[in-house]
């Protein structure tokens, strides 16, 4: 069964949907810039804060690149949390769309 969903259909997604987003980035790369509206969780945290991920909900994962996220979902899914997309392509796929994020405080759009 895959998790995972390009990133093009995300934006679509994104653009016509209230979506609950979890961001496995560092805390640092998550400051720098992120999507509106998403919630922190670093991968190095996972295991402790798991139960903070809804098993009833669709949700949304992403990191960076992708690499991480598709480990934060392989850790849920073994935890019998399987209601998540992986966003393919992370935050990189992210940067490609029009999709508004914030960054440094500042809303940017490309």
């Amino acid at each position: 069964e895959s998790v995972t969903r390009f990133f093009v259909d995300f934006e679509e997604i994104y653009n016509n949907e209230e979506l609950l987003i979890y961001d496995v980035r560092s805390k640092i790369e998550f400051n720098t810039e992120r999507l509106l509206n998403s919630i922190n969780v670093p991968l190095n945290n996972i295991q402790n804060n798991f139960t903070e991920f809804s098993k009833n909900n669709k949700f949304y994962i992403h990191c960076q690149t992708g690499y991480r996220s598709v480990i934060a979902a392989s850790f849920l899914k073994s935890k019998g949390i399987k209601n998540l997309v992986n966003i393919e392509s992370g935050f990189e796929g992210i940067r490609k769309t029009k999709i508004k994020r914030l960054k440094k405080e500042k809303l940017y759009k490309d």
